[in-house]
């Protein structure tokens, strides 16, 4: 699996040195299902997403959906729900993402990242 970084250009703050792209149909199904924890600089990219849910997870997630700007590297945040339980039974859907960033609980507000602002992803 491709491991990039996502950087906030508001702040400059690293938010994940360690994210993985979930590209292949085994890596979108499983996703971080089976995690207990997210160790800090851990996240995971779905590219060509717009839904997620929580079925099978044992941790909170931030997650925050994207859509790709003019430039391939930059994203702009279209919506976050931040520290989602585990196993919340309704799907989480953004029509206006292309794809979905899932983080350590917490990050977003640690990181003030608010809807509109721009991820670096390489």
């Amino acid at each position: 699996m491709r491991i990039i970084k996502v950087k906030s250009l508001k702040n400059q703050q690293v938010m994940s040195d360690k994210c993985y792209v979930a590209e292949s149909f085994f890596d979108r199904l499983k996703g971080l299902m089976g995690k207990t924890v997210l160790m800090e600089g851990e996240a995971m990219l779905f590219p060509r997403c717009q839904s997620v849910h929580m079925w099978f997870m044992k941790m909170s997630l931030d997650i925050i959906f994207l859509k790709q700007g003019k430039e391939k590297e930059i994203h702009e945040v279209t919506s976050i729900f931040a520290q989602v339980k585990p196993w919340k039974l309704l799907p989480l859907l953004d029509v206006k993402a292309s794809e979905v960033l899932e983080l350590q609980a917490g990050i977003t507000k640690k990181l003030n990242i608010q809807v509109g602002d721009k991820l670096c992803i390489n």
